[in-house]
């Protein structure tokens, strides 16, 4: 398996989850050892970056992927660094993710790295669309949708699950759903999951411990 990955979260709206896939994605990693480099490029609303400042083997940059020199930017982290590599989109981020895709490509070709896209959606028409956006202007790098089981269980996706998109994505990930009043308290106080043995109680660091293995069954042999 190629350990110099870039992987990224995409999803081209807000509320569907790329925040939480990419902690969730970066917790994987670090739990087994990797090296990664967190591009945040929502500046409006830098959640992973938040939560993510200071953990160990990790970096983060920040870049505005919303235009070209955004992407120069970005591609330049992607080329100074060594391991993985993931970027969580802005809510606004699809469309110049297929216009640019070129510049990450480029890098990703110089650097030995393969590109994976991770496409977290919900049961709403749009995301259906959006993905197959995502689809096409990926130029045939692997396109994995991300089925957000917070919006209800996988068999009550009924447009995706009917749908050729669903049949065209390289693969579909079940991403296990959090308890409501953890997922707050992790997000408002920007705790990492790896840190939640110093502020949960015996219960919810249990449900944690089973949710982060949830995570990373779900992202075995891909990540």
């Amino acid at each position: 398996m190629n350990t110099n990955k870039i992987v990224i979260i995409s999803g081209g709206k807000g509320g569907v989850g790329k925040s939480t896939v990419s902690l969730g994605v970066i917790d994987a990693l670090l739990t087994r050892g990797e090296r990664v480099t967190l591009v945040e490029s929502d500046s409006t609303n830098p959640d992973a970056a938040k939560v993510l400042n200071g953990a160990p083997n990790a970096e983060i940059c920040t870049a505005a992927m919303d235009d070209e020199s955004g992407f120069i930017e970005a591609a330049n982290v992607i080329e100074n660094v060594d391991g993985y590599i993931v970027i969580n989109t802005a809510a606004r981020g699809l469309a110049p993710l297929i216009d640019y895709w070129s510049i990450i490509r480029d890098v990703a070709d110089a650097t030995s790295r393969e590109i994976i896209v991770l496409f977290p959606i919900n049961r709403q028409r749009d995301s259906l669309e959006l993905l197959r956006r995502q689809i096409d202007g990926s130029q045939g790098a692997p396109v994995y949708a991300v089925v957000n089981t917070f919006f209800g269980s996988p068999e009550k996706f009924a447009l995706f699950n009917g749908s050729k998109v669903k049949s065209d994505c390289s693969a579909v990930i079940v991403w296990p759903e959090l308890n409501d009043r953890i997922a707050d308290r992790l997000t408002n106080e920007r705790i990492r999951l790896a840190d939640a043995a110093a502020h949960f109680t015996i219960a919810e660091r249990s449900a944690i411990r089973r949710y982060r293995s949830d995570v990373g069954a779900a992202l075995n042999g891909i990540i």
